[in-house]
């Protein structure tokens, strides 16, 4: 048997509420790639160390809505 007490917390009824919910999240974290990249090859070498945190917030972002994708579609696999 599948245990599906966090269907209802990582992606529940996929409903259009859920699905924007994705959107936002793979447009938040494609905007923290534009700027993880925009501050690391920028020339002022003070603003470089920002990079850093953009990038870690971009790989949170993305593997949150990895995490989400494999729980939607893989997941729900009935054998």
């Amino acid at each position: 048997m599948r245990d599906t007490r966090l269907d209802g917390f990582l992606c529940g009824t996929y409903t259009t509420y859920n699905i924007m919910y994705d959107r936002k999240l793979t447009v938040l974290g494609l905007a923290l790639l534009a700027a993880t990249i925009l501050l690391y090859y920028t020339e002022d070498d003070s603003l470089t160390q920002y990079a850093y945190v953009t990038g870690i917030a971009m790989l949170a972002i993305f593997l949150i809505s990895f995490i989400r994708f494999n729980f939607k579609h893989l997941g729900s696999n009935k054998k």
